[in-house]
């Protein structure tokens, strides 16, 4: 596995991913906060962020993983506006794979933020860090995040059911996987 090459990935002129930072936990509270309907319907954490002191503590943890090379959590900006957050995680060096999650304001969905973000991160995974396997799971119901996956070449590989616990219920997940060489030949 390649050593982590920074932590601003450029996506273009006007997009970027960055790496957490404790500045952000204000920002990231205030929208999580704002977009606490739309982000719990598949989220389990957001009703256990109830302050900004819990983003602060999730910010923590994300450095702690990151300097381990466990996880890399990343803000997703546009034109200087934070919208959401993307990280490649449950990474596991001896198979060489990682495990893709994210969220995006329900203001910025429908731009191709997130496809953008998705082949970002996915580039940073296979060339960066030298992982083989992508995986991206989303709950069966959520249409935006599969169609992601979709468009980006993940093979569905099956669903998982009740794979999660999301607030007050279990949802089942699609799962979705990208192998290093299948990007490489796209």
């Amino acid at each position: 596995m390649k050593r982590r090459t920074g932590h601003v990935l450029m996506i273009d002129a006007r997009m970027r991913l960055r790496a957490l930072s404790p500045g952000d936990a204000a920002a990231l509270f205030t929208i999580v906060n704002s977009q606490r309907a739309h982000l719990r319907r598949w989220l389990p954490w957001v009703d256990d962020t109830r302050r900004e002191d819990d983003t602060r503590a999730f910010i923590d943890l994300a450095r702690r993983q990151w300097q381990a090379g466990q996880a890399f959590e990343f803000v997703i900006e546009r034109d200087g506006e934070l919208c959401g957050a993307i990280g490649l995680n449950r990474i596991e060096r001896g198979n060489r794979l990682g495990c893709i999650g994210y969220w995006l304001r329900a203001d910025r969905q429908g731009n191709g933020i997130m496809t953008s973000a998705c082949k970002r991160i996915i580039a940073f995974g296979f060339e960066d860090l030298g992982l083989n396997r992508l995986v991206l799971a989303a709950a069966i119901d959520n249409g935006r995040s599969r169609a992601v996956a979709e468009r980006l070449g993940f093979a569905f590989e099956g669903v998982f059911r009740e794979a999660e616990w999301v607030n007050d219920r279990f949802v089942d997940h699609a799962r979705y996987a990208l192998l290093s060489r299948d990007w490489r030949g796209s």
